[in-house]
């Protein structure tokens, strides 16, 4: 149905309004770019460039406490493993009778298969705590959220960041390990500008314009 000038106008200057102040194409596209950011990181295991962040040390044995182990406080959980004090050679005690406190495993990868995680490459989750964060996530988790939460900075400005203090350094340590896992891919950001121009012209045609 046509529409005077006067009425398109009108229409069309509510939508920029409402651009200005919930620009619900930036939340929609900044959205989609977080969740596939995390998905790429948390779950395919890739870094930046597309390639495998890595494979998991196979050589390094270890002892761990496992009173701060993910499996501590996660027992209630399906699928969790679970580590208990036992020495190198599989003994529970010390010669002067005292027993472990710490549990001895072959190597890192070692340890994760005992907690039940991935193996096969290195994909950043082992208590959920920085996948978590990251998706700014309110309970911790090691699948991530059906609806990621961008920070909003403004109508027209949102950001992925790392809130706490001791997972910006898990970050920086691990990208001087592996290289560069936090930044938007050409696909990412080619995506994100897709979804933008799309939830952009829904508005305006929603508006029927």
């Amino acid at each position: 149905m046509a529409i005077t000038q006067e009425e398109w106008t009108k229409r069309h200057r509510q939508v920029l309004k409402n651009l200005v102040t919930n620009n619900r194409p930036l939340l929609m596209a900044a959205r989609t770019a977080m969740k596939d950011m995390g998905l790429r990181i948390f779950e395919d295991g890739r870094k930046s460039d597309g390639s495998l962040i890595g494979q998991y040390d196979t050589k390094t044995p270890f002892y761990v406490n496992p009173n701060y182990t993910p499996s501590k406080g996660q027992k209630k959980i399906p699928g969790i493993g679970s580590l208990k004090p036992i020495g190198k050679h599989g003994d529970t005690v010390f010669k002067n009778g005292k027993p472990h406190v710490t549990a001895y495993v072959k190597n890192y990868k070692d340890f994760r298969n005992k907690m039940v995680r991935r193996i096969d490459k290195v994909n950043l989750v082992l208590s959920g705590e920085l996948s978590s964060d990251f998706y700014n996530a309110k309970i911790v988790g090691l699948a991530a959220p059906s609806e990621p939460s961008p920070k909003k900075v403004s109508a027209n400005e949102y950001i992925v960041t790392l809130k706490r203090d001791y997972n910006q350094k898990k970050r920086e340590g691990l990208e001087d390990k592996y290289g560069i896992i936090f930044h938007h891919t050409k696909e990412e950001i080619a995506k994100f500008i897709k979804i933008a121009d799309q939830e952009l012209r829904s508005e305006f045609a929603k508006a029927g314009i």
